[in-house]
């Protein structure tokens, strides 16, 4: 593929993102729904046959976004219009990334269903390593975009100030990292740490409506022996939690949505 070098390659990247994302989680939500092995809900087939053929075409557009990027951060990191642009591709890649690893966790959960739909080849892993891969390359630009820049001007959220109430329970991801996680189901590009009890991080994803897929997506759990562990609803229940609990008090002003069945 031909190297884009001008800056058409971003809005060219967050559109390929937007696109194979979209893919990504028409596979995903097969995993959710009922029917026999060996008998793949309607256009499912076809939807992992174009992730296939299409992986290399993404491949490459991250690749130059990534080149462009890196070859041009001199002259785009104290341009404000221009970072706004970055922040739009890095949105978009955020939405890709997120569909990526929840279809990885799918297919980690239901390992049956995962071979009736990819067979002995299983692309979503290739997805998981490409974001990966590009994560790796611009880690850089997101850390600048959090820690130096001041943010593109953005509507009050309903969500200003959980970072703050979370501290006792959870560290890594600011106000607008929950609020994508929340409002539109989106993983950080860096996970956080669940510091709390693991009860606590139950009753915070079903208060919020998160299924348990995307509270692992999120953040990092350790067990007693420090040991990295995944979140589960059923296992780490919240009965106990209840109103005199800090985690209650931290999020109970913060609005509740439907709580997802117990996975």
């Amino acid at each position: 593929m031909e190297p884009i070098l001008d800056r058409n390659i971003l809005a060219e990247g967050s559109e390929e993102c937007g696109r194979i994302a979209r893919k990504l989680r028409r596979v995903s939500e097969a995993f959710d729904g009922r029917w026999a092995p060996g008998e793949l809900p309607k256009g499912v087939s076809a939807k992992v046959e174009e992730l296939t053929a299409e992986y290399e075409r993404i491949e490459g557009v991250l690749a130059q976004c990534c080149e462009y990027l890196n070859g041009e951060w001199a002259r785009i990191e104290n341009n404000r219009a221009r970072l706004s642009e970055v922040e739009a591709f890095l949105e978009s890649f955020r939405v890709l990334r997120t569909e990526a690893l929840i279809l990885d966790d799918c297919c980690l959960e239901d390992k049956r269903r995962a071979f009736d739909v990819f067979g002995e080849y299983n692309t979503s892993m290739e997805y998981v390593f490409l974001v990966g891969k590009t994560l790796e390359r611009l880690g850089f630009i997101v850390k600048y975009l959090a820690e130096v820049t001041e943010p593109s001007p953005r509507p009050k959220s309903k969500y200003e100030g959980i970072e703050k109430r979370l501290r006792p329970h959870a560290m890594g991801l600011n106000d607008q990292d929950y609020e994508c996680l929340i409002e539109r189901h989106e993983l950080p590009l860096f996970k956080g740490t669940w510091t709390g009890r693991k009860c606590d991080a139950t009753y915070f994803g079903q208060w919020f409506g998160l299924d348990c897929k995307y509270m692992n997506g999120a953040f990092i759990f350790y067990d007693e022996k420090g040991r990295e562990v995944k979140l589960h609803y059923k296992h780490n229940d919240a009965d106990g939690v209840g109103l005199n609990d800090d985690i209650y008090k931290a999020i109970k002003d913060f609005p509740k949505k439907k709580s997802p069945g117990i996975k």
